[in-house]
């Protein structure tokens, strides 16, 4: 009997502490860095390639896609994948958000809503 409720204290305590609004928070921020990150990256990349396949005649850099055609396929290949990524990463981020911001009471502004404990409780 002793094993049961010390199973049911630790399965709340757990259940509690991920939907804590600090951790959703904690998240939620966490989950938007990595997608801010992860684009300007991509966006940095995308800039360099598109020096590259053009030129620039003012610097004297001449076109790489003339010489190295495998080196741009390559490359797009790499954009689009962290395009793809950077796609992924803020559906992720959506859906942190909504766990997040389900915590909250649609009627009061930034007020919680209270938490259910209650079965597991009424269980023991």
């Amino acid at each position: 009997m002793a094993g049961r409720s010390y199973r049911r204290s630790t399965s709340s305590s757990s259940e509690t502490l991920l939907n804590a609004p600090i951790v959703s928070w904690g998240g939620y921020v966490l989950d938007q860095v990595g997608v801010y990150v992860t684009f300007v990256v991509t966006l940095a990349a995308l800039q360099h390639c598109t020096l590259v396949i053009t030129g620039e005649k003012e610097l004297q850099w001449m076109k790489w896609c003339n010489k190295f055609t495998r080196f741009c396929l390559q490359i797009g290949g790499g954009l689009f994948c962290s395009f793809l990524a950077c796609i992924l990463m803020a559906l992720l981020s959506f859906v942190s958000g909504f766990h997040l911001f389900r915590l909250y009471s649609p009627t009061r502004f930034l007020r919680l809503k209270k938490m259910n404990t209650t079965p597991l409780a009424a269980a023991l």
